[in-house]
């Protein structure tokens, strides 16, 4: 993040890109947060609210916006399609002379890493095929859609206001009412050594944000780095619903951004 976001650091005039997924990545829920029940949409929020805090141009890939994760483990190699996961495997398999944990291994890599997780249909409903085909059985997808459209599909978090797709909408929102600061706005890493939080502020003629995302599946209190200590926070948004909101706690998988003065 330090490393893009710092390519438009004054002098330079470039410009930068804000993406977490595409058609060669992981779904990111999976890869950065946890796909468990009980977190994958508390970590698609903390997701959505640090990418439109962070400077550049932003993409969402397609399913991202309604906390798609990766496929499980429980599916066998033959639902892997791309050339590169089958060959992984496959020269797993010639080097280890077909060694049980050794393909146990390359499979679970393969479950989280592999680009087939991010091609798999979309699921736009809860009908045949999770929607993406028409309800027959000539139109079967080339892959396998995923099995929890009962919990995660665009039709039904059109209308469910704590969905991953709505806040991403009041994120949206946010990052165009504070375009320049946030959308501009120069980056500063702060807390790098800590793996537990990813603590960042943004900078613009005067104005200062600080967004803080709690990357564990604990609850845990808040420290703040010297550099903001002294300065008062007025919270902007928090990616918990405001009734479960603690003032000096983060949630398992919280975000925030504050405005600073």
């Amino acid at each position: 993040m330090a490393r893009t976001q710092d390519l438009i650091r004054p002098p330079s005039d470039g410009w930068t890109t804000v993406f977490l997924e595409n058609h060669d990545q992981a779904r990111s829920i999976t890869r950065f947060t946890s796909d468990a029940p009980e977190h994958r949409v508390p970590g698609g929020k903390m997701l959505a609210l640090m990418m439109c805090a962070l400077s550049g141009t932003l993409f969402i890939y397609q399913g991202q916006e309604i906390g798609m994760t990766n496929f499980p483990l429980s599916w066998d190699m033959s639902e892997y399609k791309d050339v590169d996961s089958t060959n992984y495997y496959k020269m797993v398999a010639t080097r280890s002379n077909n060694d049980t944990k050794a393909l146990e291994a390359a499979h679970r890599s393969l479950q989280h890493l592999a680009r087939d997780h991010a091609r798999v249909p979309i699921s736009w409903s809860n009908a045949l095929h999770n929607g993406f085909s028409p309800p027959d059985a000539s139109a079967k997808p080339w892959m396998r859609p995923l099995e929890d459209a009962n919990v995660c599909n665009a039709e039904q978090q059109q209308t469910d206001k704590s969905s991953v797709l709505a806040f991403w909408k009041t994120m949206l929102r946010i990052r165009k009412e504070h375009a320049d600061l946030l959308v501009h706005g120069q980056y500063d890493d702060l807390s790098v050594d800590d793996s537990r939080f990813f603590v960042f502020t943004k900078t613009w003629m005067g104005e200062k944000a600080l967004c803080v995302c709690n990357f564990t599946d604990k609850g845990t209190e808040i420290v703040l780095p010297e550099e903001v200590k002294g300065l008062k926070r007025e919270l902007l948004i928090s990616s918990v619903e405001e009734g479960q909101f603690a003032e000096d706690q983060l949630k398992a998988f919280e975000g925030r951004i504050y405005l600073l003065v």
